[in-house]
């Protein structure tokens, strides 16, 4: 089936679990839980309204299936409310239990489009696919890897002819866009491709 794939992960989760585990691990490590309940909730609610199924959690973050006929400014509106909705449940739940720096903070994306199909597995429905491979590939890749101190949270990276095809007037003024260009791994026979990148959320929000 044709659809848009989006993986989505928590920027510093292996830090975050690490620390919230020191000392009083499981009464710390209980607001973690709290918190991806929320995120959970929160893809379930809005799931109808903006076009997706929920595939499924893998451990630090998501995968999202979009229906392709879903309107694409009402995805990239959804994905940044979300980087709003993780910031607030972070400052509520996680930020002032932290004993240590954990780095980045914030959501990161990758999206790409394409047939997938189900196949099932030990009784429950999977997918396979090119678009699951590149869009998780993508997610890992939106930092610029020429430049340690980038700083990729909030941040969207798909196929720049996807971009190009289906969102660039979905943009507006609201995100900012550029043209980056990223080696994915055992993609494409390792060529190097152009993708875009979207800032959904600023550091200031």
């Amino acid at each position: 089936m044709r659809t848009t794939v989006l993986f989505f992960d928590i920027c510093s989760s292996s830090r975050i679990i690490e620390d919230l585990s020191i000392g009083e691990g499981r009464t710390r490590i209980s607001r973690w839980e709290t918190l991806l309940a929320a995120l959970g909730q929160r893809l379930t609610d809005a799931s109808k309204a903006a076009g997706f199924e929920v595939y499924k959690f893998v451990g630090d973050g998501w995968i999202i299936l979009f229906d392709p006929a879903s309107d694409p400014a009402t995805q990239l509106a959804f994905l940044a409310s979300l980087c709003d909705f993780y910031e607030e449940k972070f400052v509520e739940q996680i930020d002032e239990q932290l004993q240590t720096e954990i780095g980045l903070r914030g959501l990161t994306f990758g999206l790409d489009s394409g047939d997938i199909y189900p196949v099932d597995l030990q009784g429950t429905r999977e997918y396979i696919g090119s678009p699951l491979n590149i869009a998780s590939r993508l997610q890992s890749a939106i930092r610029n890897p020429q430049d340690p101190t980038d700083n990729p949270a909030n941040q969207l990276l798909m196929p720049r002819p996807l971009f190009n095809d289906r969102y660039r007037d979905a943009i507006g003024k609201q995100y900012a866009a550029s043209t980056v260009k990223r080696t994915l791994r055992n993609i494409r026979n390792d060529s190097t491709m152009y993708c875009t990148r979207i800032h959904l959320r600023t550091a200031e929000g």
